[in-house]
């Protein structure tokens, strides 16, 4: 059965990444998306983990993430990688077939030049393996959320920024798996049927969490998780789970729509092909209608450039799910 204020949430989780990625935004809002954004997706990947998977074999597990994650992540990758090689060669600038094959193999952000939003599935991978190593050993989602908050924050206080990345996000797995753990811990005593019933109230906290958390973000400053730029530990684990409170909140005010089910459902093929249709779109305006490299700049921008690429991933996703349902993890029909 699909909970419809989990589909808005994963709605808003993936409007706030494609408006985040704009070059139009405003710094402050910037810095306001980036400090959960990220967080949130984690913590609804741990929400939707179901109890049966947890029961069984860990190479069965595996192998259903291996189908569900790598197979849709090499994919996109071969896909990006065509586009990135047929955009050299249209703009003429020299091809490093090489690096690019090798930041693929390697997984991170840092060497996804194809598609730099790729890192996601190669963590939300290596994340969920590591909760269900966990889970088995502590058999409670809270203890397993418990350790893994203990381990993410002492791991943040000694990271040092100028050392190597690890294949796979094997290191940013380790921050992530908190709100993935945080998300099957929600998941398990329904705190949406405890914590706030009113809308009226949910309304005003969620107008008194989003006052807060433009101060904390502000205060803490940019924050990537892609990159593993986190400022000061504590801040940047709290305004997280603020900002994850914010998306429940706000999902559960928000009444079910096609348009909720549909971003949610397709998050799998918005989430990597946003960037290259923003390419399109770029080289289109300076192209087409001679327009510099700076237009894109704007609010205006901003916006056609979210609803373009959503429009886009419409059609993507029927051909996908319909025909090459591989590529999205196997997953049925639209």
């Amino acid at each position: 059965m699909r909970l419809d204020y989990i589909d808005n949430a994963k709605a808003m989780a993936i409007l706030l990444v494609i408006i985040g990625h704009t070059d139009g935004i405003p710094h402050f809002l910037e810095i306001f998306i980036y400090s959960f954004h990220m967080p949130a997706f984690f913590f609804l990947s741990g929400y939707l983990v179901k109890d049966s998977k947890l029961g069984i074999k860990f190479k069965t597990y595996a192998g259903i993430q291996f189908r569900n994650l790598i197979i849709p992540y090499l994919f996109f990758a071969v896909f990006s990688l065509l586009y990135s090689i047929l955009n050299n060669f249209i703009s003429r600038n020299p091809i490093d077939l090489y690096s690019k094959l090798l930041g693929i193999a390697y997984g991170n952000c840092d060497g996804l030049v194809v598609n730099r939003v790729l890192w996601f599935f190669t963590c939300l991978f290596v994340t969920s393996l590591l909760f269900y190593l966990l889970f088995k050993a502590l058999k409670k989602a809270y203890l397993v959320m418990l350790v893994s908050l203990a381990t993410c924050l002492l791991f943040m206080y000694f990271h040092n920024p100028s050392q190597m990345r690890m294949p796979w996000n094997l290191d940013l797995s380790i921050i992530a798996l908190f709100f993935f753990a945080a998300g099957k811990f929600y998941s398990e005593i329904s705190i949406k049927n405890d914590l706030v019933k009113k809308n009226g109230t949910r309304i005003a906290f969620v107008i008194l969490l989003c006052i807060a958390l433009f101060y904390l973000s502000k205060l803490n400053g940019r924050i990537d998780m892609a990159y593993m730029v986190f400022k000061n530990p504590l801040l940047f684990v709290a305004n997280g789970c603020i900002g994850i409170v914010i998306v429940l909140l706000s999902s559960l005010l928000l009444p079910p729509t096609k348009m909720a089910r549909f971003l949610s459902r397709n998050t799998i093929v918005i989430f990597p092909l946003h960037p290259l249709i923003f390419s399109v779109f770029t080289a289109v305006g300076m192209m087409i209608f001679k327009l510099p490299h700076s237009f894109q700049a704007t609010m205006l921008f901003a916006g056609i450039y979210s609803c373009g690429a959503i429009i886009l991933c419409y059609p993507a996703s029927l051909l996908l799910f319909n025909f090459l349902p591989i590529a999205v993890g196997g997953r049925k029909k639209l």
